[in-house]
């Protein structure tokens, strides 16, 4: 911004900020930035991440639960706006996608690979329905032990309704922010953000 202008550079963020109708998100904010942010009426998320083993479950098929990576099979099993939101992301070679459910329940998830301590696992980067990914989270955690070899599952505690059994939360991680003034931390997706264009 040039100086003759900056004087007003707070003004015009307020003007943007206020607009009605509009959600805005900072995935990946400094410090700073967060602070100033939220003197703009933008709310902290919940910064804690849930972290849980993934075992082998043999009664995967007995449940006929089944977890589906075949690029073919995925989008005709999802909702119109997840189906939507897979062809937008499937391009991104960093991100995996799966549909992972029985016959009209199918819940959609975006994971990538990460490292923690030096031990590899699963990171979810979005889940289309919280109460079904819970649901499904055993045979989930087996395929991605089995296929992959990823010893463990971890998702930002805002994305679900509750912590499931055999979980921890880890502390420590930057606050994301958000302004809305009629959805919550739980409704803010990391689709569609700098967390996917890029691979952060």
């Amino acid at each position: 911004m040039l100086d003759a202008f900056r004087a007003q550079s707070m003004r015009l963020a307020m003007a943007v900020a206020a607009q009605p109708g509009f959600h805005f998100t900072d995935l990946t904010p400094t410090e700073v930035v967060s602070k100033t942010l939220q003197f703009l009426k933008f709310k902290p998320m919940n910064e804690r991440h849930a972290i849980w083993p993934n075992l082998p479950w043999p009664l995967v098929r007995l449940g006929g639960i089944r977890v589906l990576s075949d690029p073919a099979q995925i989008g005709p099993l999802l909702a119109p706006d997840d189906a939507k939101a897979y062809r937008d992301h499937r391009h991104l070679p960093w991100l995996r996608h799966l549909a992972v459910g029985v016959t009209d329940a199918w819940c959609y998830v975006v994971w990538k690979r990460t490292r923690l301590k030096g031990i590899t696992g699963a990171v979810i980067i979005a889940l289309s329905d919280a109460e079904l990914f819970l649901r499904y989270r055993m045979a989930l955690g087996s395929y991605l032990l089995v296929h992959h070899g990823l010893l463990y599952t971890h998702v930002e505690s805002r994305l679900l309704p509750r912590l499931p059994a055999l979980s921890i939360e880890l502390l420590g991680y930057r606050s994301k922010v958000f302004r809305s003034d009629t959805l919550t931390a739980a409704d803010m997706s990391n689709l569609y953000s700098e967390l996917v264009a890029l691979d952060l």
